[in-house]
């Protein structure tokens, strides 16, 4: 009888084992699945802060490509401002020129004269 009780108790231990590693299966499980959780709620929170990046790097690329735009005209506006001084100066020194040659014939008839 004592053999028989002996491989009773090996047998109730086996099932002892069994039913341990099956109740910690779940809690192993459950563990991973937490562990899943608390990543994609991180994974969430930072998709959440790039879209907020990218719609800020959005919004700041509009307004450099409006004050681009700005600075293109002011730019276009300078470039006109200069063109007409330049005309400007071109028709002063022309007349300058032909202000001199009337000032150098004035110069010559009056020599003529005295």
């Amino acid at each position: 009888m004592k053999a028989h009780s002996t491989s009773d108790a090996a047998r109730l231990a086996a099932v002892f084992t069994g039913l341990l590693l099956l109740a910690s299966v779940p809690v192993a499980l459950a563990a991973d699945v937490t562990g899943l959780r608390s990543q994609a709620a991180g994974l969430r929170a930072s998709s959440g802060s790039l879209e907020a990046r990218a719609a800020a790097a959005t919004l700041e690329l509009y307004s450099l490509e409006a004050e681009r735009g700005r600075a293109r005209a002011e730019l276009a506006g300078v470039e006109a401002q200069r063109t007409a001084l330049a005309r400007e100066q071109a028709s002063a020194r022309a007349q300058l020129a032909i202000a001199r040659q009337a000032v150098s014939a004035s110069q010559g008839q009056l020599a003529d004269l005295a």
